[in-house]
């Protein structure tokens, strides 16, 4: 099994964050990793997704959703190839740090006999697409969190 792991924390409540991480329509706007996602967030959903590792071309798979406990966890699964070929199963977690404070944490689970052909694009590149996705969704969660502060003292 190939493990990859990526956080950050954001300066913004656990439910900013998990409003931008489920609005998928927004994703061109701000995520430079998962650059779409077509479908709906719902347990049991099918969706679309087109990523842009850094440093390699776009790639398009079709998961579906396993976990979604709003607003704390989602996670998706998906195969290349069969089932024992290579499975890869991502998990986004929103951890409550403080009222105004939140640690989001990405984990990325690769298995199958195939598995060990990606570890070096896992490990490099996915890593850097969950780094720079990880910065962008603090980001926008921080800015959308300052301008309701903003509106709030008005």
């Amino acid at each position: 099994m190939i493990i990859v792991e990526a956080q950050i924390e954001i300066a913004a409540p656990a439910v900013f964050v998990w409003d931008v991480l489920v609005d998928f329509p927004s994703y061109p706007h701000w995520n430079p990793y998962i650059r779409s996602i077509e479908g709906l967030p719902d347990l049991g959903s099918k969706i679309q997704i087109k990523i842009s590792p850094p440093g390699t071309k776009q790639h398009f798979y079709s998961p579906t959703i396993l976990e979604y406990h709003p607003p704390s966890l989602m996670s998706w699964e998906t195969r290349l190839a069969s089932f024992k070929m290579a499975k890869v199963k991502r998990s986004f977690h929103i951890e409550k740090l403080d009222k105004n404070n939140t640690l989001f944490k990405q984990h990325l689970y690769g298995s199958g006999i195939l598995m060990p052909l990606y570890r070096s694009f896992l490990q490099v590149n996915v890593f850097k697409g969950l780094e720079e996705m990880n910065l962008a969704l603090k980001k926008v969660a921080e800015f959308r969190w300052n301008n309701r502060k903003k509106q709030v003292q008005e």
